[in-house]
């Protein structure tokens, strides 16, 4: 649980600072409506529509976690829902309605069920929308090494592989692509990474992952760096599931 109340964090007013790591790196939970405006500009899309059920709505409908960097920069980001109401409405529906007409002037309308509602459970959830995570890993890994002997024939024909060869710089990123996909895969068959669907202890309230998002994170929802600290807060490190 947390160990601060509300205080400032980087650009944010109000965060509660969940976890510290003794190299600087924090966990941190946005709920005001000005922080979520914040976090919407450093790569939080449109969170800043959810702050009904982050801190209006009792009980809490929806969390979002923040990946502070040691030099304030924002990381990852968790985006979650209370289990409790997942593929359904949260009770209070009805007064968001009123309070999105009062408050918003007509701007994006959030639904407590918006990006769950055709889902059955969270395995059903991160089964038919995003996959297997292993086999994802395994896909992306493949592409990056089709990309790599592609990028090197193309290059082989104009000439050797030296400096001088205006395709050296295509081959040497998608060999660093390679090795970027293989630690994926990794963290991934160590449990060592998140994903969207994996159900997690907040407390008392069980909490599963809508979205991993923010600056960080690759094109396949991980890096390498830093998803082991955001697995070892929801309790997924070393072979354990939350």
């Amino acid at each position: 649980m947390p160990v601060s109340n509300a205080k400032a964090c980087g650009p944010f007013k109000k965060a509660i600072i969940e976890r510290e790591w003794d190299d600087g790196y924090k966990i941190i939970r946005i709920r005001t409506k000005d922080d979520l405006t914040t976090l919407s500009q450093h790569g939080g899309g449109c969170s800043s529509h959810h702050s009904f059920w982050t801190d209006v709505c009792k009980p809490v409908c929806e969390y979002f976690f923040v990946l502070m960097k040691p030099n304030g920069e924002v990381g990852p980001i968790l985006f979650c829902k209370n289990v409790r109401w997942f593929g359904k409405k949260h009770p209070q529906e009805a007064e968001y309605d009123k309070w999105f007409r009062e408050k918003n002037n007509g701007s994006f309308q959030v639904t407590s069920d918006l990006y769950d509602k055709h889902y059955n459970s969270p395995e059903d959830f991160q089964r038919r929308a995003y996959g297997s995570p292993v086999a994802s890993a395994e896909r992306n890994l493949i592409r990056a090494r089709e990309r790599y002997e592609y990028c090197k024939r193309r290059a082989l024909e104009y000439g050797p592989l030296g400096k001088d060869n205006p395709y050296k710089r295509e081959v040497d990123d998608a060999n660093k692509k390679i090795g970027h996909c293989q630690g994926v895969l990794d963290q991934v068959r160590l449990s060592t990474t998140v994903a969207p669907g994996d159900v997690f202890k907040y407390g008392r309230v069980d909490l599963c992952i809508i979205q991993v998002a923010g600056r960080g994170v690759d094109y396949d929802g991980s890096n390498t760096r830093y998803t082991p600290k955001l697995a070892e807060f929801i309790g997924k490190e070393n072979n354990v599931s939350a």
